[in-house]
């Protein structure tokens, strides 16, 4: 156990336990401290949204598509660069990961998804971001689940603003 209070309330986290031991150690609040205070500034914005992307969608549907979660994530990176500016953080030092939460046409679930795209201004960066989602759906489910020909309705999209902390080196004694 770690953190400021851990060790603290150890001896109470057993009882009832079959556990052979807990293991803790002299300097766990200052570890935990230590690791909040090196860790990235990290904010998370979603919207909501109705997107359908289907196989046989005409090509100008498709894009029109892609540029709905495009402005959503527009959206999402101005909020965002307003709330870092707000903590006192420049807009060139603000990094973005985006996703959105989709599943195939008919399902009841959408799963999130990041994306490998900067943004949807091309066919080929709507269908980086479906190839993103079939590509985690398959990590999840089998392949019996699959539905592709159904087409992918994407219902949310998320944008991460980050912000990169200088991190210590920490030296290496053998």
């Amino acid at each position: 156990c770690y953190g400021g209070s851990g060790p603290l309330h150890l001896w109470g986290l057993g009882e009832g336990m079959e556990v052979k031991e807990f293991i803790t150690f002299p300097w766990a609040a200052a570890f935990s401290a230590f690791g909040g205070a090196c860790v990235d500034h990290v904010h998370r914005l979603h919207r909501g949204l109705s997107v359908f992307v289907t196989p046989d969608m005409p090509d100008e549907y498709k894009l029109e598509a892609g540029q709905a979660v495009n402005d959503v994530w527009n959206e999402l990176a101005e909020r965002l660069y307003e709330d870092f500016a707000a903590e006192g953080h420049d807009r060139s030092a603000v990094q973005f990961r985006r996703g959105v939460h989709a599943r195939y046409i008919g399902q009841m679930e959408s799963i999130a998804v990041d994306v490998p795209v900067s943004g949807v201004s091309s066919l080929a960066d709507l269908e980086a971001v479906v190839g993103a989602f079939d590509r985690t759906y398959r990590t999840l489910y089998p392949d019996g689940a699959r539905f592709p020909e159904a087409g992918v309705f994407i219902s949310e999209a998320f944008m991460e603003g980050v912000v990169n902390k200088a991190k210590p080196v920490i030296p290496h004694f053998a």
